[in-house]
């Protein structure tokens, strides 16, 4: 975004990005609840229910920040 021509070009990036973070996290969502916290499910572990609802906020906490950093790279003036 600093000395990019075609900011556009961003997208090969972000689509995927997008996509990927929706289904893993979606996924790690759906593992909590219905496997991690059903005590009728062979996978039953408060443990790993409380794991991965730490990773799944890290992963909002690391998002939230490239967003930021985004907004700022794009709002400031491009380097020729």
């Amino acid at each position: 975004l600093k000395i990019a021509d075609k900011r556009r070009y961003m997208l090969t990036c972000l689509v995927p990005l997008a996509y990927l973070f929706v289904t893993v996290n979606y996924a790690g969502y759906w593992m909590v609840k219905n496997v991690y916290l059903n005590p009728d499910a062979a996978g039953y572990s408060t443990l790993n229910a409380i794991l991965s609802i730490i990773m799944l906020v890290l992963g909002m906490i690391i998002l939230i920040s490239a967003i930021k950093k985004w907004l700022d790279m794009w709002n400031t003036p491009q380097l020729k």
